[in-house]
């Protein structure tokens, strides 16, 4: 009992407001001036008190609680599995506390700011498609999120985190002036040269010129209950509603993702009809559908279709849900291409999205418009649709995303909303945008993960640094435990 009144005696105050922020950094509420302060206070919290092991754990807890909250709904799973990945989202954000205690008193001056920022940047490269990242809640300060059109995700990643500590060096050393002006500066020095080429990078982004007018249909999908007993109505809704499209002068017409179920037999008549459909019309049609050869097996796919009636895209998901589609046929792990007169076009399907180096691809690729229709559901709407809008501006193409039980939106390519339209609105299923038939070059599609990948080597030589010199500084700072604060 001890233990604890000595734990919160001094810095409790730094544990309540750290899981406070942390709470709405991220997840279902978020608050994005909170992503930049909560780690603010809860390192200031670890490093203040007397039992570096006993706040890991509280720490572990603590967070714990706060994912319960945070990922309600948020997650695929319920009841003791919802708890257990809450517990293990706690464990790996309270992980870095155990480097932190371990390397932190063994670095010297300026160098110790940089083992969060690193750290943590290592470990979203490691985990991006399944950790939710700070950064996503940055997405609507644009000239902000232009850095990851160089760096990725670790770019924005590592500012977070380096505010965190560089406050909490600042703070050790009671706000000594001398420590503000040399090391406050340089981190004010690079965020202002991160905002001063986001600006510069809008200011001289294209005008959207040369639009490409796009139909996203987002109806009500059927379930397939038996492969005896499928009725196409679906089909003729879909249809019916591509032909509204048409008559609105839509060049291109995309369905969200698995927007019909059909069986396995009826696939090759589903096609007949959007090619019958596509040539009447002179519309590129990109249909997605999910085909059943039982009940449980299927394909998640999109089969696009020219104006000519030829098949130019035939796609299968690549990166599928553990567990959800354990029974789904896994694609190539290729990004589809095809080419609209001279706009090249990239075709994934919702979760690649999640997946920054496979969307690299369409950086690579020169793709002008990527289209990936998803299916959400109401809580994760939010955070599915950011995600897919930092993978525009890290490769420099338009986003095309018509999203059955979420967000159907379209982005220029600096990540500039041009449609959005949620599902659960009343508004109608069907949104036609123009968007921007051209692409830019990025750093990041050229050298993808490499700003992610020095930073992981950089941390590496960081550990090896702080036990070159840890002996001797482990011994002017209590035996290499945190001192207590008041």
């Amino acid at each position: 009992m001890h233990q604890f009144k000595v734990l919160f005696c001094g810095s409790h105050l730094w544990l309540a407001l750290g899981l406070v922020l942390f709470l709405f950094s991220h997840g279902i509420w978020t608050i994005p001036i909170c992503s930049w302060f909560a780690f603010v206070f809860l390192i200031r919290f670890h490093r203040t008190s007397s039992r570096p092991w006993l706040a890991i754990v509280t720490l572990w807890v603590g967070m714990s609680a706060c994912h319960a909250f945070m990922y309600d709904g948020l997650l695929p799973v319920n009841g003791l599995l919802f708890y257990a990945a809450c517990l293990l989202f706690g464990g790996i954000w309270g992980f870095p506390f155990i480097v932190d205690w371990l390397l932190y008193r063994r670095l010297d001056g300026f160098a110790s700011t940089f083992l969060w920022p690193l750290l943590i940047v290592t470990i979203n490269y490691f985990l991006a498609a399944y950790l939710p990242s700070l950064a996503h809640s940055q997405v609507e300060y644009l000239s902000l999120i232009q850095v990851v059109s160089i760096t990725g995700m670790g770019g924005l990643v590592f500012l977070i985190y380096w505010f965190a500590a560089t406050l909490n060096r600042i703070w050790e050393s009671e706000f000594d002036w001398a420590l503000i002006r040399r090391e406050g500066s340089i981190f004010l020095g690079a965020l202002i040269l991160v905002l001063v080429y986001g600006e510069t990078r809008l200011a001289f982004a294209n005008s959207h010129e040369e639009t490409l007018q796009v139909a996203m249909i987002n109806i009500q999908r059927n379930r397939l209950q038996s492969l005896d007993n499928f009725q196409p109505d679906i089909v003729e809704d879909l249809f019916s509603v591509s032909k509204k499209a048409v008559d609105a002068d839509a060049q291109v017409i995309a369905w969200s993702e698995a927007n019909v179920d059909v069986p396995l037999d009826y696939e090759d008549d589903l096609v007949e009809l959007g090619k019958e459909f596509a040539k009447d019309n002179e519309v590129f049609l990109f249909m997605s559908f999910r085909s059943f050869s039982t009940p449980s097996i299927n394909e998640n796919k999109t089969v696009g279709i020219s104006p000519s009636g030829d098949i130019v895209v035939d796609y299968l998901k690549s990166n599928l849900i553990a567990v959800l589609e354990a029974d789904t046929k896994k694609g190539d792990g290729e990004v589809a291409t095809a080419n609209i007169d001279d706009i090249r076009t990239g075709h994934v399907i919702c979760y690649d999205v999640d997946f920054p180096s496979f969307i690299q691809q369409a950086g690579k690729r020169d793709v002008d418009i990527l289209f990936a229709p998803s299916s959400d559901w109401r809580e994760i709407r939010y955070l599915h649709a950011t995600s897919a809008r930092f993978r525009a501006v890290e490769n420099g193409c338009s986003l095309v995303r018509p999203t059955v039980q979420g967000l159907s939106i379209a982005t220029d390519p600096y990540g500039r909303m041009l449609s959005y339209h949620d599902y659960y609105s009343n508004s109608p299923r069907l949104s036609i945008v123009g968007v921007p038939s051209r692409g830019v070059r990025t750093i990041y599609s050229m050298c993808g993960d490499l700003f992610s990948i020095i930073c992981s080597v950089l941390f590496l030589a960081l550990i090896g640094l702080a036990y070159l010199k840890g002996d001797a500084t482990q011994s002017d700072t209590n035996e290499g435990t945190y001192p207590l604060q008041f």
